[in-house]
């Protein structure tokens, strides 16, 4: 049988959540130096949503994007990846 959604329990609210992310944004701005260069990288699939809010509490939010697998260009054999700095 699969589980439902109300077959579980929750462990943290939303707003507990949404809390700490605001309190690791700060700790992450706090820690580094005004010039320094931070890089999110989210691995599972899932940490997208984690990701953006994470990035939303950072004081510069300038991205770079990548393909997800590089396809071959005319006259090359790989696509450089597309930059984007939007602030």
């Amino acid at each position: 049988m699969i589980p439902r959604f109300e077959d579980f329990e929750s462990l943290l609210s939303a707003e507990q959540i949404a809390a700490r992310v605001r309190e690791l944004g700060k700790e992450i701005s706090r820690d580094l130096h005004p010039a320094s260069d931070v890089v999110v990288v989210g691995v599972l699939k899932g940490s997208i949503v984690f990701m953006a809010d994470l990035i939303r509490t950072l004081p510069s939010r300038d991205h770079v994007r990548l393909p997800a697998r590089p396809r071959p260009t005319r006259g090359s054999s790989r696509r450089a990846p597309s930059a984007s700095t939007s602030t």
